[in-house]
């Protein structure tokens, strides 16, 4: 991106014509830096199959693994859920599915699909679509986890009992095709959390959520692209090794394709094999790709969510990408059409139990510090997945101030928009480009203005 032009991805469309000229002319737009692209990988298909036979770690191949099983039980392929970008999955599943039974004679009625919800719900047909492509769901099984039914016991981390999808666990190989990107508060995405909070039961997954948590916010190291010293990754290590060790005692192998696609969905790395160790890999390579620059922090952020648009809670990854580029004070409008509403029960119970504590305080930034200790009670007293949303939008505040976080969106109620700490913009009549070039030429005067289109981007400032 260069000094006179910026994108926005607003659900499926691309915005461009919402900066002012005024803004780009005084040299306010202080643009994301992309690092240098890696080249497209040419032959995914060829790449798929070096990643299937040459694997990272002490694993065997894919080969070599097929060699051992009689495939009596078959073959489950664990794709990502519909909250992915899914680009991975369009290219390299029909691939996948065309290579085992024409290259590794695997019979094509001895393969299904398990998509990796955690606790989503699942796939509508639209959204079954995007993850799968347009042509994949002819005879071929596809299920869904649920992580409240149809879950067996796979092992326990002291008192805490571990439990994993039953039809993953009844397989004699799991697939997981999985993407690698930078995650909130995982450190980064893909890899193990193929299985844990991709199949695991709720137990489990609110275990190892649990572990986010200090004692007023994020623990330390809790944040984009940290994996070592992250108390959820460490946690997840136990998780995960421990549903590696019940699948081995029931014969079940685990092989892991772990895939990175750029800014532009382009494929750019694939490699296969033992989970945590091509994860790592990856997320070695992750760096590369989805770590940007900002000369300085700015008075204005604009944060899209793209693929994350779908409602406030999940544009809220959006709005942390953001945060690491504005100043303390300053001020972060997104953009995402939202959809779903505000979009999570959970995420909704912790809104109404701020609102009041927000509303009687004459010090909002007071205000605020209460409602964040209130939001971490809660949540330590009774976690659940969504709750953990509401810590980071009120640590958020706490940093930019309060009426600092704006939106521009489509599909919020105005009983939704009531409870949240986010002032609204614009008619939604209004093309969201207007609403933007409005909100900008009211609110940024001689305001420094950065982009960060994509919640992917770990942003460092030079």
């Amino acid at each position: 991106m260069n000094r006179t032009q910026a994108i926005l991805h607003y659900g499926d469309r691309v915005l461009e014509d919402f900066l002012p000229r005024g803004i780009i002319e005084r040299g306010l737009f202080h643009p994301i830096l992309e690092p240098t692209p890696l080249p497209p990988i040419s032959d995914p298909a060829r790449a798929l199959e070096k990643a299937l036979e040459q694997p990272v770690g002490a694993a065997p191949s894919l080969p070599e693994l097929l060699r051992r099983k009689a495939l009596t039980r078959g073959i489950t392929l664990l794709v990502d859920d519909y909250t992915r970008p899914n680009a991975h999955t369009r290219l390299l599943l029909p691939i996948l599915l065309r290579l085992l039974p024409e290259k590794y004679a695997v019979p094509a009625h001895r393969i299904n699909i398990l998509i990796a919800t955690g606790t989503h719900r699942p796939a509508g047909e639209a959204e079954l679509r995007k993850i799968l492509g347009p042509d994949l769901r002819g005879g071929m099984p596809v299920f869904w986890h649920d992580c409240d039914r149809d879950n067996i016991t796979a092992g326990r981390i002291g008192q805490h009992r571990i439990g994993i999808d039953r039809r993953a666990f009844s397989a004699d190989l799991l697939i997981a095709l999985t993407d690698i990107d930078n995650h909130y508060f995982a450190g980064v995405a893909g890899g193990p959390k193929m299985l844990s909070p991709g199949i695991a039961d709720r137990s489990t997954i609110e275990f190892e959520h649990l572990q986010m948590f200090g004692e007023l916010g994020f623990a330390p190291n809790v944040g984009l692209g940290i994996l070592d010293g992250n108390p959820v990754y460490e946690c997840k290590k136990k998780t995960v090794s421990a549903l590696l060790d019940a699948l081995k005692k029931n014969n079940t192998d685990v092989y892991c394709l772990a895939a990175i696609t750029d800014p532009r969905n382009n494929l750019v790395y694939l490699k296969g094999g033992e989970i945590f160790s091509v994860h790592r890999d990856a997320a070695e390579a992750l760096k590369g790709v989805w770590t940007a620059t900002l000369e300085q922090k700015v008075d204005i952020a604009i944060a899209g969510a793209a693929h994350l648009g779908l409602n406030v809670y999940h544009a809220g990854k959006g709005i942390h990408a953001a945060s690491h580029a504005v100043r303390d004070g300053g001020w972060i409008l997104a953009a995402a059409p939202c959809e779903g509403g505000i979009g999570d029960d959970e995420y909704i119970t912790l809104l109404r139990l701020a609102r009041p504590i927000l509303l009687r305080h004459k010090d909002k930034m007071k205000g605020i510090e209460d409602a964040l200790k209130a939001v971490c009670d809660a949540v330590r007293k009774d976690f659940r997945i969504g709750k953990q949303k509401a810590v980071d939008l009120f640590t958020i505040l706490g940093t930019i101030g309060w009426k600092h976080l704006h939106m521009v969106c489509n599909d919020v109620s105005e009983e939704e928009k009531s409870l949240l700490p986010i002032e609204f913009w614009g008619h939604e009549d209004e093309p969201p480009e207007k609403r933007i070039r409005d909100w900008l030429t009211r609110y940024a005067k001689d305001k420094t203005i950065t982009v960060v289109d994509n919640p992917g981007f770990l942003i460092c400032v030079a």
